[in-house]
């Protein structure tokens, strides 16, 4: 998938979390999309709320909600002010909840055998598996005896999807006049509407719709792309360009040929390790060449740098 940045350079996404996604979203998979409100960012923080909502289907046909937990947690600290601000639950809403340990039987039996890799759920969430599955929830199952902690399985973030599909020159301005890709951005980008952002149980409702949609666009403007009847790419050379610790780029100078060998552009192309995404420095390639193939010709060119390097480094050892 590739798109027009505010550089008027082309830019094409790698999509593997995306392209997952899509497998899950096509197979008859039990689908659970998570969020939690918590007493903070950092870690050490808990739980003030933890909203599940578990869709299936069968044989292909659409995805039905078939269970929901919505559960508001009484934490053993006090929530600060600052936190109250942004989800609105204060001491005193959560002064008659129950604790932790009493929800946790809920919580474990909603959630199911998540370490089951065959027939285990799928777990997804908008910037979860950084934030509320590593720092929250993982830290909770431990602390109420799961040795093992809360470590799905097969678990993909919508966050990741929306930054491998999504350029931020197309996102709306915030505050800060800049542009971001936050939940609420992504929603207001599909004029999807929710009741109350920072809500645990709105926020996964607007997860799921927008996970629908980026993955609506994936297949309208990637799986239906005819890519395979396109000219291949043939890289001629490379070179890497890596100035400080922000910029590590490995620029291709490529020829589009066709079948009969005959060449019909030619232009450079660099792989941006740090951001992940292949970016047209100049000539027409994207849009007349396999990507597919290119981009599987290039990274394996980019894994055998890697290993010579790795290799050199034990040999200057």
């Amino acid at each position: 998938m590739y798109q027009l940045t505010d550089k008027k350079k082309r830019v094409y996404n790698l999509i593997d979390e995306t392209a997952k996604i899509a497998q899950c979203i096509k197979g008859d998979y039990e689908l659970i999309f998570y969020d939690t409100e918590t007493t903070g960012k950092t870690k050490g923080s808990f739980p003030v709320q933890i909203t599940a909502i578990k869709l299936r289907r069968n044989n292909g046909s659409a995805y039905q909600v078939v269970d929901r937990l919505n559960l508001y947690i009484k934490p053993p600290i006090s929530v600060p002010e600052e936190v109250v601000a942004v989800h609105g639950l204060s001491d005193e809403f959560l002064a008659d909840k129950p604790s932790e340990e009493e929800v946790f039987g809920q919580v474990k039996s909603f959630f199911g055998n998540i370490e089951d890799a065959e027939n285990g759920p799928i777990i997804l969430g908008y910037n979860s598996k950084g934030f509320d599955t590593k720092k929250i929830m993982d830290p909770y199952f431990k602390r109420c005896g799961e040795l093992n902690g809360f470590v799905p399985a097969r678990e993909y973030d919508v966050y990741t999807m929306a930054k491998e599909l999504l350029s931020f020159s197309i996102m709306p301005k915030g505050e800060d006049g800049k542009p971001h890709m936050r939940l609420i951005d992504c929603a207001t980008l599909y004029n999807i509407t929710g009741e109350s952002f920072h809500n645990a149980e709105t926020d996964v409702e607007v997860t799921i719709k927008v996970c629908w949609a980026l993955y609506n666009d994936y297949a309208h403007t990637f799986i239906s792309y005819d890519w395979l009847s396109k000219p291949h790419i043939d890289i001629t050379g490379s070179r890497k360009f890596n100035p400080n610790h922000y910029i590590d780029y490995t620029y291709f100078n490529v020829v589009i040929k066709d079948n009969a060998g005959n060449k019909l552009a030619s232009g450079v192309v660099y792989y941006d390790k740090r951001n992940k995404k292949f970016i047209e420095d100049n000539g027409d390639i994207f849009g007349n060449g396999n990507m597919i193939q290119f981009e599987k010709e290039a990274m394996e060119l980019i894994k055998a740098e890697s290993k010579k390097k790795g290799a050199e480094k034990e040999v200057a050892a």
